[in-house]
């Protein structure tokens, strides 16, 4: 019997909730056109929402990978050779604070072949680029050990890909930590540069290292096939590439390079420099407020859009209560009470705010799309890929009802007040 009783009270629910819903879809088909208009606005606030919370992620995560290059705190130190040498100007900004490296010209950066790495069929082309470091300028290591001021000893990337192909077009990456103890050999060339029109390739030369420390490459940029070596190497290396003719270095204004600390006292250090007589320049222009200037502008127009579509929805509800003051009195004359109307009106209230959500998501995911499909083919642009937020949709589906949920509560204060007789009264 109870059971029964149960089931009838259930069939008794869903007929009473088909009929809110049917009565509530009723009501927003008659006012078609300003159900159009609140929609539009608040679509239009909600992809602006799940774009911003979306895209931010993505933009946090450039700005902390370019904040970690080397590249951001290092200063070009620009000078004279007839009035100084190299080695004075290297030992004067080894005194100076906040200086954790200092680099000799031709020691920052050079390049070589990998033979045995060297494999079409994986894509490796087996070419590698070396970068000067000491345990304060290379990445942090997950695995081994950092560089200890040893000669032939290199600091290899997590996904080692030896070659200039991104990730994707190779179809694999080797596994750095596999090489951990190996020793790899690089074969780079002699180049004559007596004629500069007509540069000729000659004698090779090699250059073996052991693997001691692998660091994380997918916090950083464009770092697939970088391998740390010490400064003392890479001047080497550069030199033999040379001939071991140093005059092909730049001579007419000779610089050498110095690394800060951190990025917070790379402008500090611009001064010292300065203030010893030397000019000093950073190398890369890291301008990582435009991350911020996005993510700001995206949150200002989310902003201005949900204030319009607050006063659009508020607008458009208590003007629909307006126009339905006849048909609200004959709910109340035939039996309606209060809480029945205020249901009614939470329907359509919530059936508005999930057809507008539906549509905001069905906006926002194309062009999620469309960006991370445009900017995967770029190694730098690719840490960018485009992902709907989960963050964002949570807001987004917040506000969905949320602000329906305004315009409906303005709404129902005037509708609660309408007395049966409207109805009469109307007709």
């Amino acid at each position: 019997m109870r059971m029964k009783s149960f089931s009838c009270r259930m069939e008794c629910c869903l007929v009473k909730a088909k009929h809110y819903f049917r009565l509530a879809a009723i009501n927003l088909s008659r006012r078609k056109i300003s159900v159009l208009f609140n929609l539009l606005f608040l679509v239009s606030m909600l992809v602006l929402v799940i774009l911003t919370f979306s895209l931010s992620a993505g933009l946090s995560k450039f700005v902390n990978m370019t904040m970690l290059s080397v590249s951001t705190r290092t200063l070009a130190v620009d000078y004279n050779p007839n009035q100084f040498d190299a080695d004075s100007v290297l030992a004067t900004l080894e005194t100076l604070p906040n200086v954790v490296a200092t680099v000799p010209p031709g020691s920052s950066r050079t390049g070589g072949q990998i033979p045995t790495l060297e494999d079409q069929a994986q894509g490796y082309n087996g070419r590698i680029t070396f970068i000067g470091a000491n345990e304060h300028t290379h990445p942090p290591v997950i695995s081994g050990s950092g560089l200890g001021g040893s000669s032939n000893t290199g600091v290899i990337p997590s996904k080692f890909i030896p070659t200039s192909v991104p990730a994707e077009a190779t179809g694999g990456y080797i596994d750095g930590e596999t090489l951990l103890g190996e020793t790899i050999t690089v074969e780079y060339y002699e180049h004559d540069y007596s004629d500069m029109e007509n540069i000729s390739r000659g004698q090779k030369h090699t250059y073996s290292f052991q693997v001691i420390g692998v660091y994380d490459s997918d916090n950083l940029l464009d770092h697939e096939n970088i391998i740390y070596i010490s400064y003392e190497d890479v001047g080497q290396i550069t030199l033999a590439s040379l001939g071991n003719h140093d005059q092909y270095l730049p001579s007419d204004t000779n610089s050498v390079q110095v690394v800060a600390d951190s990025n917070e006292n790379l402008m500090a250090l611009q001064s010292e420099i300065r203030a010893v007589g030397f000019n000093a320049r950073p190398i890369a222009f890291t301008n990582t407020s435009f991350a911020v200037t996005i993510v700001g502008i995206g949150a200002g127009l989310s902003l201005l859009a949900a204030i319009v579509a607050f006063i659009n929805i508020i607008a458009a509800s208590v003007n629909a209560v307006k126009e339905r003051t006849s048909e609200i009195g004959m709910l109340k004359a035939i039996g309606y009470q209060d809480g029945n109307v205020a249901l009614i009106m939470l329907v359509e209230t919530v059936l508005l705010g999930v057809a507008a959500f539906c549509m905001s998501v069905g906006t926002a995911a194309p062009v999620l799309r469309y960006l991370s499909n445009h900017w995967a083919d770029s190694q730098t642009l690719s840490v960018l890929l485009a992902q709907v937020s989960g963050n964002g949709l949570l807001f987004a589906s917040l506000a969905a009802i949320g602000v329906p949920i305004v315009g409906y509560l303005f709404a129902l204060d005037k509708a609660l007040k309408i007395p049966p007789s409207s109805a009469l009264r109307e007709q």
